[in-house]
């Protein structure tokens, strides 16, 4: 399927440590565009709205959507439509917006909110505070993707310092020290692959 839109690939499944997982920027979708399935779209701008086994989406209302392995048969969306598209090997659970707030999670430096988790497969949008971080650390395992949604901050690992706007992204592998501090309304899209619980060592 895959016809009528625009692909950019983020992480592949060798960057993302995870067989079968990718993240696309997507857009410039033309009318009765088509997808393939098992994948999440998390919309950055624009409305539209998509059809799945003659059952019409909105991919406007809810930020976050589902695709099972039908795939979405057509799309229409407006000419600023852009998502980030998730693949996965199997469909992802959508937590609902009605259970955004009990998924919000205050943790040291930053506060997450939980969109979606399924195996080893976790996807959350985190929001830093401000002038603070979580402190430099590592994971043994797990594999971290970020893109920035908004907000300015600055990522601090052994070997060097990058200043983060809106559209930045990047992956951070186990074992690799790093740190994220927030300048300003720094909010970013995280998708974890391998997660496991007490896998972050802190280091000095």
């Amino acid at each position: 399927m895959a016809e009528g839109y625009s692909s950019l690939v983020l992480a592949d499944p060798v960057s993302l440590n995870a067989p079968g997982v990718q993240i696309e920027k997507v857009w410039g979708f033309e009318k009765n565009s088509e997808m393939p399935g098992n994948c999440v779209l998390y919309v950055l701008n624009g409305a539209g709205n998509g059809k799945v086994n003659g059952k019409h989406i909105d991919l406007r209302s809810e930020p976050f959507v589902s695709i099972g392995p039908e795939g979405v048969q057509s799309i229409f969306t407006s000419s600023a439509y852009e998502a980030i598209r998730i693949v996965t090997p199997e469909p992802l659970p959508i937590f609902g917006r009605t259970n955004f707030a009990l998924g919000t999670h205050h943790k040291k430096g930053y506060s997450t909110t939980k969109l979606s988790e399924k195996g080893r497969i976790q996807i959350q949008v985190v929001r830093y505070e401000e002038d603070q971080d979580k402190g430099d650390h590592l994971h043994r395992i797990k594999t971290e993707f970020f893109y920035f949604l908004r907000g300015s901050g600055e990522l601090i690992t052994r070997a060097f310092r990058i200043p983060l706007v809106a559209g930045m992204h990047f992956a951070i592998n186990p074992g690799e020290p790093h740190d994220i501090k927030n300048h300003g309304g720094l909010e970013a899209l995280m998708v974890k692959t391998n997660n496991t619980m007490f896998d972050t060592e802190f280091v000095e």
